[in-house]
């Protein structure tokens, strides 16, 4: 579905497009963690525990940036990899 007549307009529109790419982030993250911890259990509790990597910070926490969550991403990239820090 690309329109919906229920979508917000005006200023509306303003704030519902700049929530959408921390949106698909956070979905994208999420999915890349089930992928790499293989339970989705597993995936929520990594995603809400401080990081060494990620200089003691909740992986989650910095999905509402788009830097953030590319740092995040190269940290499960590196899980996945066996490269554990």
């Amino acid at each position: 579905l690309l329109w919906s007549a229920a979508w917000p307009s005006g200023r509306n529109w303003m704030r519902f497009a700049a929530a959408v790419p921390v949106h698909v982030s956070i979905v994208r993250i999420q999915a890349l963690a089930d992928d790499v911890f293989g339970r989705r259990d597993d995936a929520h509790a990594w995603l809400r525990e401080a990081n060494g990597a990620l200089g003691g910070q909740l992986p989650l926490a910095l999905l509402d940036t788009e830097e953030g969550g590319r740092l995040v991403e190269a940290v499960l990239g590196r899980i996945a990899h066996g490269i554990v820090e």
